[in-house]
């Protein structure tokens, strides 16, 4: 708008699609700046829920194609072991954990 430095307008630059009006960063009021980190920190702390959420969730491995099987909790066996401030090969040298043999169909 003519006379109106305040605000522009603003369009997706790929599709023309008009998005709305939007204040000059440097010109915006205390309640504006306040509002955005508000929404800012909720849409982070829903995202760290989603990211917490996805990474609880294990499933079972196929080799055939066929619809995703969630498994339950992870055992004491599949759960990695604390690396105490030790490197990850100093950590596999004392895990008591035995290696399985692998049969020969696996392969």
């Amino acid at each position: 708008m003519p006379h109106h430095d305040h605000r522009i307008e603003v369009y997706h630059a790929a599709t023309g699609r008009y998005l709305g009006p939007a204040d000059l960063a440097d010109q915006a009021t205390e309640e504006q700046v306040s509002a955005v980190r508000r929404a800012r920190a909720a849409r982070a702390r829903r995202l760290k829920k989603e990211l917490e959420a996805s990474q609880r969730e294990r499933y079972a491995a196929v080799n055939q194609p066929e619809a995703p099987r969630r498994l339950g909790a992870l055992t004491t066996e599949h759960r990695p072991a604390p690396l105490r401030g030790r490197t990850p090969l100093e950590a596999w040298q004392d895990d008591p954990t035995p290696l399985r043999d692998v049969p020969a169909t696996d392969l």
